[in-house]
């Protein structure tokens, strides 16, 4: 009985893996969130159960590897930046609140010379 739980355990791991691997560094779905959700539910119990977790497992394991290169996506419109100023709602300590362009509340940053 401890070997097919045993088993099972291994398999829930391999399973799991795959599927977070497909979709965080893959960009894509084998099973439904569902599907998963409950496999790894069946997963935390197997191993409070056998009291084991393996070292790859998803329930101690965060995220996937990062990617050399992610895909470019098209934008609707090449400008992303406004070149509108910015506004800042500022509230004061009365509680009254003013509109004040974000650039005169809050100048850029100037770097110093080294010189």
């Amino acid at each position: 009985m401890q070997t097919s739980k045993m088993e099972r355990l291994k398999y829930l791991v391999e399973v799991l893996n795959k599927a977070s691997k497909a979709y965080y560094a893959e960009d894509r779905e084998i099973m439904s969130n569902f599907e998963y959700d409950k496999l790894y539910d069946e997963l935390v119990s197997l191993e409070q159960e056998l009291g084991m977790v393996l070292a790859n497992s998803p329930t101690v394991n965060v995220g996937f590897e990062a990617v050399d290169e992610l895909p470019k996506e098209p934008h609707e419109s090449p400008r992303v930046l406004s070149a509108q100023p910015q506004q800042a709602v500022i509230i004061k300590k009365d509680n009254t609140a003013t509109q004040e362009s974000a650039l005169t509340r809050f100048p850029p940053i100037r770097r110093k010379n080294k010189s």
